[in-house]
């Protein structure tokens, strides 16, 4: 029997199916991995997406903390979280992490680690919030988006503080970010005896400042004051009897404040009476169920003619405006005493004290311009005493904190401030 080869033409066929098997074979698996890339490339963008959006879920916690942190509700901002000892500011204990970070600065037990351990236990949360939904053109919410934060505090060192922002997108096991930033505390003196602008002291007549806090609570229940005594810059004169406490204000005493006074800067005189009275000037003065008007800028008005118009033309008002100087020209004792509303004294002008005699006001004393005492005289203020110009006096003057007769400043010179270099990101 005889074997030959197959005819050409089916040889040929043969080869051309062998080709389109393996062609569709190589294809197959061509679209194989390119799906899987495909696939992969989905995966990472949306992982990529969803750590983007945990980022700026941790960036949106430190710039809203830091922003709270220097605001004006004593109840939520930096009074919340520090208090002032020895003249520094100290992180409270129930938010201090100090313990918790590694010896490079990140919250986690292991000194090798550069990254946080946000799982460690015993972690101390100063605030935590969720990012409001993303809105469409029309102004409706988008769902499908989950971002929130959780802010951590810890002490560095004398005045220097950091701040962990752990953002999370959907939930933080699945995307996952952090920020860190170094900040500072400074200023913020809140004090029932305030001069905002600079003190002189005459050397000769053995003058004296002091400022009583009496353990007197804001509406928190927090203490309202952080000093007895603030000074925007310190003058001449010896400010050796310059003395904040908080009951005994003696070099002597236990609870006098340290420093005793305060250097604080100052600020504009518009800033300054904003602190106090959350609005300004003109609009105190135009509303006229509060407020007062006595006196004529430019001219002058003795204490002793004003007194009677506090008690009759202004009687129901909280606000008294002397809208031009005023002369304290006669011993006065306990104006203000059980008056309802307790009153604000407010001089838009000066303010000078040339009577020797004692002389006592319940109520706050706010002096817009500049007050002397060119002779040895003794004020006793129960509230509280701000001037927003200068003071120069050679007498005494007391003043003691006194619910509900001081005025305690809306908002301080206090605020957080970043240091240079510090932000990072994960």
């Amino acid at each position: 029997m005889r074997y030959g080869m197959p005819p050409l033409s089916r040889q040929r066929g043969l080869a051309t199916l062998l080709i389109a098997v393996v062609m569709l074979i190589v294809l197959a698996f061509i679209t194989l991995y390119s799906n899987r890339a495909i696939f992969i490339e989905q995966r990472t963008t949306t992982n990529q997406y969803k750590r983007t959006l945990a980022l700026e879920a941790a960036q949106s916690g430190i710039d809203g903390f830091m922003g709270t942190l220097g605001g004006t509700d004593t109840s939520q901002n930096f009074n919340k979280y520090f208090q002032k000892s020895g003249g520094n500011w100290q992180l409270k204990t129930n938010y201090d992490n100090a313990s918790k970070l590694n010896s490079a600065g990140y919250l986690n037990s292991s000194n090798s680690a550069y990254n946080h351990d946000f799982g460690q236990t015993g972690l101390k949360t100063a605030d935590s919030g969720t990012l409001p939904l993303p809105k469409d053109a029309g102004g409706n919410n988008i769902d499908g988006f989950a971002q929130t934060y959780t802010v951590y505090l810890a002490t560095l060192g004398t005045n220097r503080f950091r701040m962990i922002s752990r953002g999370c997108a959907d939930a933080c096991d699945y995307a996952e970010a952090f920020v860190m930033i170094d900040f500072t505390i400074s200023g913020g003196a809140i004090c029932p005896m305030d001069v905002n602008g600079t003190l002189n002291i005459s050397t000769s007549g053995g003058s004296s400042i002091h400022g009583f806090t009496n353990n007197v609570k804001n509406s928190s229940g927090s203490d309202a004051y952080t000093c007895g005594v603030s000074v925007g810059t310190q003058g001449t004169g010896s400010f050796s009897d310059v003395i904040g406490c908080v009951t005994q204000c003696n070099n002597s005493s236990s609870n006098k404040y340290d420093p005793p006074y305060e250097i604080t800067g100052g600020v504009s005189k518009d800033t300054h009476f904003q602190n106090y009275f959350g609005t300004d000037i003109n609009s105190l003065k135009a509303s006229s169920s509060t407020s007062c008007l006595l006196g004529a800028a430019g001219t002058d008005s003795n204490f002793s003619a004003v007194q009677t118009s506090i008690n009759t033309t202004c009687a129901g008002k909280k606000y008294v405006f002397i809208q031009g100087n005023l002369v304290f020209d006669s011993q006065f004792a306990n104006v203000g005493l059980n008056r309802t509303p307790p009153m604000v004294l407010i001089v838009e002008g000066n303010l000078s004290m040339p009577n020797p005699s004692p002389s006592t006001l319940f109520g706050t004393l706010y002096v817009r311009g500049d007050a002397v005492s060119n002779i040895p005289s003794s004020l006793t203020i129960n509230g509280s005493a701000a001037f927003a110009g200068n003071l120069s006096t050679n007498g005494t003057i007391s003043v003691y904190a006194t619910s509900p007769y001081s005025v305690i400043p809306s908002s301080s010179a206090t605020k957080p401030s970043t240091s240079a270099n510090s932000w990072r990101d994960f």
